[in-house]
């Protein structure tokens, strides 16, 4: 209780709200030292090229340097504005039933994390969007094993629920 959120007004600036949803619990909160849920859950989007993360999200996992950070590439915004690419995070992730996965980031100036659905089938897993009715709801399979997580529709968008492992269970 009493745990500090960020709440983005039309000037992009944050506002303090007590909240009681772990999920949706501040940046600067985590410290690395247990399983902490991401500040906001990731937003599985087939439109994205890379998965992408916020600069200042996952503090405790190192950022690395790739060849298309030190060339300075960049994506374009919908808006036009050039999004720059600062590197690279791995970050081990728990899903809710329990799925440990190794998840690669972009990290870059943007707001929320974005997991890409081509890069998820490009290492072996299938994205399913289904209708909210249907018995079997949205998931993201991996081929081989089967092992299923699920997401959830919330505001026409489809989310990954997932605790980031401390700094010591970290791989990367």
């Amino acid at each position: 209780t009493g745990r500090r959120q960020c709440k983005r007004n039309r000037r992009d600036e944050c506002e303090d709200e007590d909240s009681e949803d772990e999920d949706e619990q501040l940046v600067c909160n985590m410290t690395g030292d247990r399983w902490e849920s991401l500040p906001f859950p990731v937003i599985i989007y087939s439109g994205a090229c890379a998965s992408v993360m916020p600069k200042d999200w996952c503090p405790h996992v190192e950022t690395h340097s790739t060849p298309e950070s030190r060339a300075k590439e960049y994506f374009r915004a919908a808006n036009g504005h050039k999004i720059f690419n600062e590197g690279q995070k791995v970050v081990n992730m728990m899903t809710r039933e329990g799925i440990k996965r190794d998840m690669k980031f972009i990290v870059c100036d943007v707001s929320k994390a974005l997991g890409s659905v081509s890069q998820m089938c490009k290492t072996g897993h299938r994205v399913v969007y289904n209708p909210p009715w249907e018995q079997e709801g949205p998931y993201i399979e991996h081929i081989e094993t089967g092992e299923r997580m699920w997401l959830e529709e919330k505001g026409g968008l489809y989310i990954l629920g997932a605790k980031v492992a401390p700094k010591h269970k970290q791989t990367y």
